[in-house]
């Protein structure tokens, strides 16, 4: 196996054109790196915005608002032309918006928010490894809480 197929490849992922990609694979393959770098790509192209989920905000605040916003810490050397920070939940490159982040159960509170340039949303760790973290639950209603979310977000018209 070379190197490169010991990685998820994003753009062949989103060559098929589907709505909904659930994404599952060992640990270490590339799926948070690869899904940053493509949508931070997408920005510098084509200038479409994100919205990056976490189930709840303890896991957020720990990418965004703790640690002076980590998010963009692995990726930044892919972008050495440009800076790379989050604040709060807004997500920055070189002064401009380039995407927000969200906790899934505080979604409500992006209802009547206008956010007409996202064209990906990414709800990272989507699934709860219960070995790591045995004391970790879903969200009441969490699918039917996604999908309100992404409906706030989607309701501006098709990407």
């Amino acid at each position: 196996m070379e190197t490169k197929d010991k990685y998820w490849d994003v753009v062949l992922t989103a060559s098929h054109h589907c709505m909904w990609n659930f994404i599952k694979g060992i640990r270490g393959c590339g799926k948070t790196y690869t899904m940053k770098k493509y949508l931070i790509d997408r920005y510098v192209k084509q200038g479409k915005q994100f919205l990056w989920i976490r189930r709840s905000e303890e896991e957020l605040k720990k990418q965004t608002t703790q640690k002076n916003g980590r998010f963009f810490k692995d990726v930044q050397k892919e972008f050495p032309d440009h800076v790379l920070w989050a604040e709060a939940n807004v997500l920055y490159m070189d002064k401009e918006i380039i995407g927000y982040a969200q906790a899934l159960n505080t979604g409500k509170k992006l209802k009547g928010d206008t956010l007409q340039n996202i064209h990906n949303i990414v709800f990272d760790e989507y699934l709860i490894d219960s070995i790591k973290d045995p004391y970790a639950r879903y969200l009441p209603d969490e699918f039917g809480t996604f999908l309100e979310l992404s409906e706030t977000v989607g309701r501006y018209g098709s990407r």
